[in-house]
């Protein structure tokens, strides 16, 4: 019998003679054990937790929503934007609870040929304030969830780049032409908007300049 399975003999036979708490102690130094050898290699290296990307590479799950929300953000700060909800989680420090905020954006106007939040336009900021990347993310939830037309647009695009590849040939399929209704529909829709909003300015510059 080699040496290591005579240790291990050695250790069941004094396991019988333990108390409760002993066992409970060693139970305790086990589970520790087995804890560190599972985190790290034989040379004593972390190991890399299984499925996880490798620094500085996104997961592909999160490729299309990262583009979405970067989509997003360029529209926003090029072609104006509705007022949002940001949903901000605040912990209290003494009694440790976590509450939710909800805190109301503005739509923008244009200011100095550039749109702006409503409202943002003072002293400290005489050129008012754009859109964040960190706030287009909760305007890309919020245009997601109701439908707004961009996403469609969005959605078509990435759709024909994940595809696209240089060997291949384009064809004119259903579902190809099916997508070029859908961005057409939602470009109508897009033109729509910007010519109600341009309207209801002009009506509200004329109403300004009439007072």
């Amino acid at each position: 019998m080699s040496e290591s399975n005579n240790d291990f003999e050695t250790v069941i036979t004094s396991i019988k003679n333990f108390d409760n708490a002993n066992l409970f102690r060693l139970l305790k130094a086990v589970i520790s054990e087995i804890e560190k050898k599972t985190r790290h290699d034989a040379k004593g290296k972390p190991m890399k937790k299984a499925g996880s990307a490798p620094k500085g590479v996104s997961p592909p799950q999160l490729k299309k929503p990262r583009a979405w929300v970067e989509y997003t953000l360029n529209d926003a700060n090029e072609n104006g934007w509705e007022s949002f909800v940001i949903h901000q989680k605040k912990k209290d420090k003494i009694t440790g609870v976590v509450t939710t905020e909800d805190i109301e954006m503005s739509c923008s106007i244009i200011h100095n040929d550039t749109h702006v939040y409503k409202g943002s336009v003072d002293e400290k900021n005489p050129d008012g304030r754009r859109v964040k990347h960190k706030e287009s993310m909760s305007l890309s939830k919020q245009r997601k969830d109701t439908g707004h037309h961009t996403y469609a647009i969005f959605d078509a695009q990435y759709a024909d780049d994940s595809n696209e590849s240089d060997d291949d040939i384009p064809t004119k399929t259903d579902e190809k032409v099916e997508k070029v209704e859908k961005v057409e529909k939602a470009e109508k829709a897009e033109k729509a908007e910007k010519a109600e909003k341009a309207e209801k300015a002009e009506k509200a510059e004329k109403k300004r300049k009439g007072k």
